[in-house]
């Protein structure tokens, strides 16, 4: 494969990666951003983390969430109403 054909783009780190890591970074979310979109404390979040009860993608020291596994997150734990009848 032609590595001129790879369009690079740099990182925040001044790092070239190829475009398609950028693009896979983008769609994730941090741990202060997955906190917003859930509603929670960011210390909250990180103890879910920590006793593995939230899916989450971990790239050494970071953690990063999908919003999608948040999503799924959030109906799995959706109580329905019971009927009145």
């Amino acid at each position: 494969m032609d590595p001129k054909r790879h369009i690079l783009s740099v990182n925040h780190r001044g790092m070239k990666v190829p475009l398609f890591c950028r693009r896979i970074a983008m769609t994730l979310l941090t741990t202060t951003e997955a906190a917003q979109y859930l509603r929670y404390a960011p210390s909250y979040l990180r103890k879910l983390v920590m006793l593995n009860k939230v899916p989450y993608i971990k790239f050494e020291k970071a953690v990063r969430f999908k919003k999608d596994d948040l999503d799924k997150f959030i109906d799995d734990h959706r109580v329905d109403a019971r009927s009145a009848y």
